[in-house]
C-alpha cells in the first residue's frame, strides 16, 4: 500500500503537539485600510490574527493614497523606519506603521548636481512638525 502524505499540521495533531499561538495586531495611522503583506499574504490594517509562534515578515508600501493625498510610509512604533520588518512573535503584539503626507517640491528651486532639488524647511503649527522636501521630519 503506498504511503499518504500527511501536512505538518495532521502530523503535529497526531502527536498531541499543538503549536503555541499568538495574536498580531498590526495598525496604521493617521488613517486604515493600507493593505499590506505578511509572508506574502494580504491583509489590510487595522489587522488583527492569531498565528504560530514564528518570525515573520511584514511588508508595508512604500505610498499610499487616502483622501486624495498620497502619504509615504514614516516608520514603525519602534522607530525603525524600514518598511520592511521581520518580527519574532513569542506574544501578543500590535505593530503600527506611521504614515506622512507628502508635499511636493516647490517649483523653481535649482536643482545640485546631483539632480536633486534645494528644499527649505517647512514648519507646520496645527501638526507641530517640520517638513524637509515635503517629507515630515
Amino acid at each position: 500500500m503506498p504511503e499518504t502524505p500527511i501536512s505538518v499540521k495532521q502530523l503535529y495533531n497526531s502527536m498531541g503537539v499543538v503549536p503555541k499561538t499568538h495574536v498580531l495586531d498590526v495598525k496604521t495611522t493617521p488613517f486604515t485600510g493600507v493593505t499590506f503583506t505578511i509572508d506574502g499574504v494580504t491583509h489590510s490594517t487595522d489587522w488583527e490574527g492569531t498565528l504560530n509562534e514564528q518570525s515573520w515578515t511584514i511588508t508595508m508600501p512604500p505610498s499610499v493614497v487616502s483622501g486624495g493625498k498620497t502619504y509615504n510610509f514614516y516608520n514603525w512604533e519602534n522607530g525603525s523606519t524600514n518598511r520592511i520588518r521581520t518580527i519574532s512573535l513569542t506574544t501578543d503584539m500590535v505593530v503600527t506603521a506611521t504614515y506622512s503626507e507628502y508635499i511636493p517640491p516647490v517649483a523653481g528651486y535649482p536643482a545640485n548636481t546631483f539632480g536633486e532639488q534645494w528644499f527649505t524647511w517647512v514648519y507646520r503649527a496645527q501638526e507641530k512638525r517640520w517638513y524637509k522636501g515635503g517629507v515630515a521630519q
